[in-house]
């Protein structure tokens, strides 16, 4: 499929009966029974006034413990608006700290995140809203008319803006909310707290049915192998509608403790002032930007100094482009792997120093 997977790893072995066991060269994890929204916000106590969010565009921004608040207050009004558990909240919006609000609000009550890529056709975003049953909507007012009007009267029983359109409620409002709401009782290993679509191999997107047990050992798994830290502050430009940008990029940043500057969309002058003006220090990539960025004149070791780690996937990033990329900027280039339906990596190269092929996923 065009990875290989790094040879040589020490690995344990054990036998029992006629089955050899090969553990991999990372320890062994302890993965806590708990749901996502509660392993974050008691991360969000830890880290308190740490910034944890910014608007690469707007400049607005959340501290840990803003985001706390601002999750409990949205749940609140997901609830007055008789939001519920096991209930499906669709998300078409374009990467903001809003984003990362709205979705552990949703699943704070139990509800169940469909997230939606904004440049789907009408067809498409239809499909997957009839598909997962969504009867809440979050979105912005300018890509509400990509919803199918009969959608739009007949299973939508609410819908969320940001910012304002008439006859929906503008998220604005949703912070007003008191933030009492008591948390809803979780099952990690049976609720479910994501549905994003995947074609897999082929065929129509079909809905990928994660649970919070999925995402919660994944984020440990992804700690234990070493990714970013707190001291990182780390550039959200890949799409958190996507896997990749909802658990790698998103949720990894909020229990880990890192900034995370979210950027709606990828535009080269403003990936690079982002880059610049937050001294980033770690960026999750797919090989055509890292491509874009090596071939465009403009960027430099001055425009990223403070970069000091990439990791990309989402697809094969050959060796002669990593080491380009690598010598230009004078930074660590490494990749992972994963797919929608493991939640998503199975593989990734360590941060600590160990020698690993350029073109490698790691062990």
């Amino acid at each position: 499929v065009g990875f290989h997977i790094v040879r040589g790893v020490e690995s344990r072995r054990l036998r029992q009966g006629n089955i050899m066991i090969f553990r991999g060269p990372y320890p062994d994890i302890s993965i806590p029974n708990t749901s996502l929204p509660a392993l974050i916000l008691d991360r969000a106590e830890r880290f308190r006034e740490k910034t944890a969010l910014i608007d690469g565009s707007t400049g607005t921004r959340f501290s840990f413990s803003e985001f706390r608040d601002a999750v409990l207050k949205v749940a609140a009004g997901l609830a007055r608006n008789g939001f519920k558990k096991g209930d499906v909240l669709a998300l078409m919006c374009l990467n903001c700290p809003e984003y990362g609000v709205m979705f552990m609000a949703s699943a704070y009550l139990g509800g169940i995140n469909t997230t939606l890529n904004p440049t789907c056709t009408e067809d498409e975003i239809g499909s997957q809203l009839a598909d997962s049953k969504a009867a809440f909507l979050f979105t912005h007012p300018q890509l509400i008319n990509k919803v199918p009007v009969e959608l739009r009267t007949s299973q939508m029983r609410c819908t969320f803006v940001l910012g304002s359109l008439k006859g929906m409620i503008p998220f604005s409002d949703l912070l007003k909310e008191e933030p009492t709401v008591e948390r809803t009782m979780i099952n990690p290993g049976k609720d479910l707290i994501a549905l994003p679509y995947s074609s897999g191999t082929t065929g129509v997107s079909k809905g990928v049915m994660l649970t919070h047990r999925n995402l919660v050992a994944n984020l440990r798994q992804l700690e234990v192998a070493g990714i970013f830290t707190e001291s990182d502050t780390i550039i959200g430009v890949l799409p958190f509608f996507h896997i990749y940008g909802m658990v790698v990029v998103l949720s990894a940043a909020l229990y880990l403790g890192a900034t995370l500057v979210t950027l709606p969309r990828f535009d080269m002058e403003s990936f690079l002032e982002a880059m610049e003006k937050h001294s980033i220090t770690y960026a999750n990539l797919v090989p055509p930007l890292v491509l874009a960025l090596v071939r465009n004149p403009s960027v430099d070791a001055v425009r990223l100094s403070n970069l000091r780690t990439i990791m990309c996937g989402a697809a094969p990033l050959s060796m002669a482009t990593a080491q380009a990329f690598a010598e230009k900027i004078g930074c660590r280039v490494t990749q992972g792997y994963g797919m929608t339906e493991a939640s998503p990596v199975t593989h990734v190269v360590p941060i600590s120093g160990t020698s690993i092929p350029l073109d490698s996923v790691g062990p």
